[in-house]
């Protein structure tokens, strides 16, 4: 029987219920010969998608949005404090009021960012996602925070889907330089379309200047243009290529945020 390959724009073209019978037989096919833990890939056009996502690295500024918006102020502020440090259950019941609320509060936020998670690709494979994860009594975040400073700084203006799109300035000097965030990818990833996704690009940390970096993403599937992806190093920030428009690299709290054409 001959091989069929299908293209991205082929698999789009299907339906619902045939995308996830087609998945369901890739992991299927990929469990018989890979253990439970393995990560798990299908190469799509441009990007490599991960069929197992509870490992994952970063998410882009338009996934941490999404996550974000959709959470209480206090599971907020908790997110906002493991940004910067750990958090122990003594230090939850402080933030929370009450011991008995970490579980669930805890469960929430995980909770939001699986269900961003498309689950015709994932099924139950979202379920191993975790934002927050625990471990000896000690809560952590499980992937890089730079993304998710920004989004809290952009929902602390106010912004709420519906908004229209977000432009992030940086001043270096007299130079600004901007980051463009598309309503779009956020909409998508908030009707849980989110996917995890390899990106590679190479850049310079310091003296090192042929550094690669190759993370696994969550983000939307926006083809025309990619989501914004940031870490953070021990020297300053770095960017996917594309991620910014300007001369530097952009670095520290933005300078100035635009919504919907209006600075808020």
């Amino acid at each position: 029987m001959p091989n069929i390959i299908i293209t991205e724009a082929d698999f789009e073209k299907l339906s619902t219920g045939v995308k996830k019978e087609i998945w369901e037989l890739l992991q299927n096919s990929f469990s018989s010969n890979a253990g439970s833990n393995d990560s798990l890939a299908a190469t799509t056009k441009d990007h490599i998608t991960d069929i197992n996502p509870a490992s994952f690295d970063v998410l882009s500024i338009e996934t941490a949005i999404a996550v974000l918006i959709g959470l209480s102020g206090e599971s907020r502020e908790v997110v906002s404090i493991l940004c910067k440090r750990q958090l122990d259950r003594h230090d939850l019941t402080k933030i929370l009021g009450s011991e008995k609320r970490i579980n669930g509060t805890i469960g929430s936020i995980n909770r939001r960012l699986v269900k961003r998670l498309n689950e015709n690709l994932y099924g139950k494979r979202r379920d191993r996602v975790k934002l927050i994860e625990s471990q000896g009594g000690i809560y952590s975040l499980s992937c890089d925070s730079r993304s998710l400073e920004i989004a809290q700084k952009i929902i602390d203006k106010g912004y709420k889907i519906g908004d229209g799109d977000i432009v992030v300035k940086f001043y270096i000097g007299d130079s600004p330089t901007e980051v463009h965030i598309e309503e779009e990818a956020i909409v998508q990833i908030d009707s849980g379309q989110a996917l995890v996704l390899l990106h590679s690009w190479d850049h310079g940390i310091g003296n090192n200047l042929d550094t690669s970096i190759l993370l696994y993403v969550i983000c939307s599937n926006n083809t025309n243009h990619k989501n914004k992806v940031v870490v953070s190093t021990h020297h300053e920030d770095e960017w996917e290529p594309n991620s910014f428009s300007g001369a530097y690299d952009p670095y520290g709290d933005p300078s100035e945020i635009f919504i919907g054409g209006k600075k808020r």
